[in-house]
């Protein structure tokens, strides 16, 4: 990566788990946040910023968050889609997923979209993969050690894609938390990934509908599940 060019790091996970919360710590920007606990999804078009991260300029892409119906995540990978192609290959230099500490184990519709999540990334661009775990900070002391045990959990069963990931972090709301997540994929000795996402290795460049996004891999798997129902959001240790 040239001195020139900035990496780009695209943010994607359930609606609510706290990308929007995690660009406006890091931006210092006015960014519109869900409700608690709200399924509706806040973010409904992909929005980029530009920030320093330790001296080195980065960019983040906040996306539209998915659930449990299978043609409002049609219409978010859509979006995505259309958006990470008017971004070069090699200045994508990572992937985030966030998943709400609270929410405890995956099971039902937060399964379903963590295998999303991995669809629209592929094999070869796992290892330019991060994990956050958000809502540290209404995690009470009592109940700390509880989720510290999830949070362990999900970094063994869930989140280990390839050798050296899960690259996981704990974000509560604040600043510092945050800005740790993208000092990974900035600053000297960080390479962007050998392949590009599998979501676009998949659509014909300049070329994307609802009808391309459901013939690829994240498409598919939205459709897989669109008939067997989610079964449940998550199920606390």
């Amino acid at each position: 990566m040239s001195k020139k060019e900035v990496p780009v790091v695209v943010l994607l996970g359930p609606t609510g788990s706290g990308k929007s919360t995690f660009v406006k710590n890091v931006t210092r920007e006015h960014v519109e946040i869900g409700a608690a606990g709200s399924a509706k999804p806040c973010t409904k078009e992909c929005k980029t910023y530009t920030l320093s991260v330790g001296g080195d300029k980065c960019t983040i892409i906040d996306t539209p968050g998915f659930g449990d119906s299978p043609p409002d995540n049609i219409r978010a990978l859509t979006e995505i889609a259309r958006t990470l192609q008017s971004i070069r290959p090699h200045e994508l230099t990572g992937a985030v997923y966030f998943h709400r500490i609270t929410d405890g184990r995956l099971t039902g519709t937060l399964r379903m979209i963590l295998e999303i999540f991995k669809k629209i990334c592929g094999d070869g661009f796992f290892p330019r993969v991060a994990f956050v775990t958000t809502m540290w900070d209404i995690v009470g002391p009592v109940a700390l050690s509880r989720y510290n045990n999830v949070n362990l959990e999900l970094q063994e069963r869930h989140f280990k894609l390839a050798e050296g990931v899960p690259n996981i972090f704990k974000c509560s709301n604040n600043e510092a938390s945050c800005l740790a997540v993208l000092k990974y994929f900035t600053g000297p000795g960080r390479k962007p990934p050998l392949k590009q996402l599998l979501l676009l290795q998949e659509l014909r460049p300049g070329v994307v509908s609802g009808g391309a996004v459901k013939k690829t891999s994240a498409g598919k798997e939205i459709l897989r599940k669109a008939g067997g129902g989610g079964g449940g959001g998550c199920v606390i240790l």
